[in-house]
């Protein structure tokens, strides 16, 4: 949520607020007056398409509900211990049950577990420290001489058919990854 103030045609000052929903497929941005009526949105999303929220401008803006997931790096450690899978990790496993990662921090976080020798809790707790001591770093991942992708580290699960190179700041691994793309969609 981000709220500013700003004038009317009037001259009244009121407040106003973006919401940034980056859920999955369901991202959106959506502009809300002071009365909580949505304003504008990126993604207009009618009855037809979710009949449980829709967001169209006109409508009284509601926050996304509440996914039954744990958060990585808000959550207590035993809140996580009781909701990972007994037995062999899948990262849909991960993701069904974990809020805050994505399917390749879900996938890496399985594989180290499995490869590594690793208890999946372990593992978990390794990525939860990379994000809280803010040990995250920008790096490119370069695939047939291309940046194919980005990160904020390394994977281990890609290193047998990428490479890792870091940047001088994540604008930069943004910058070369779009440059590439923006590239290929011209070719």
């Amino acid at each position: 949520e981000i709220t500013f103030t700003s004038a009317d045609e009037m001259g009244n000052v009121t407040e106003k607020y973006i919401y940034i929903e980056m859920m999955g497929r369901r991202n959106n941005i959506i502009f809300v007056g002071s009365d909580r009526r949505i304003l504008g949105c990126l993604k207009k999303i009618d009855m037809d398409m979710s009949k449980d929220r829709p967001v169209l401008p006109g409508l009284i803006y509601e926050y996304p509900p509440k996914q039954d997931k744990v958060n990585i790096v808000d959550d207590s450690l035993s809140a996580i211990t009781e909701v990972l899978p007994v037995g062999e990790c899948t990262h849909q496993m991960l993701l069904d049950r974990i809020a805050g990662i994505s399917p390749a921090i879900a996938k890496e976080i399985c594989y180290k577990s499995q490869n590594n020798g690793t208890n999946l809790l372990d593992e978990i707790i390794d990525f939860r420290h990379l994000v809280t001591d803010d040990k995250l770093y920008p790096v490119n991942i370069v695939k047939d001489d291309k940046v194919a992708d980005f990160s904020a580290f390394e994977f281990e699960h890609l290193r047998n058919d990428s490479i890792f190179e870091k940047t001088d700041g994540f604008s930069k691994m943004l910058d070369a990854f779009y440059f590439e793309k923006n590239r290929e969609e011209q070719k």
